[in-house]
């Protein structure tokens, strides 16, 4: 099921194509994930690693950073509240040993 999904991704950021290819390739990823971004260019910034990334035109390289840190921040709060209400009774530092663990896998 993911092998097709895959193979796009790698040659959307394997540098094989020119961005206007890519942009047909990310068309092609959005229906096979039956999805379309409202914004184009926020499916490519997360797909984008800041190795494989040159710069949006004002010296700036734009790559999936900042949304890998919004994500960890979501997913922090969400374990830290399932967490909360599945574990009633446990202290605080108990708490924060199962988030290490869950959030580090």
């Amino acid at each position: 099921m993911w092998v097709e999904p895959l193979k796009l991704l790698k040659n959307i950021f394997g540098g094989i194509f020119p961005r206007s290819g890519r942009k047909q390739l990310l068309s092609r990823l959005e229906r096979i994930l039956g999805y379309s971004f409202k914004d184009a260019r926020l499916l490519e910034t997360a797909l984008s690693h800041r190795s494989c990334v040159s710069d949006d035109g004002r010296g700036e390289a734009v790559s999936n950073e900042r949304l890998e840190f919004l994500g960890d921040s979501v997913l922090d709060m969400l374990v830290s509240e399932y967490l909360y209400r599945d574990f009633p009774a446990a202290a605080e530092g108990e708490l924060t040993r199962k988030k290490s663990a869950i959030v580090s896998r």
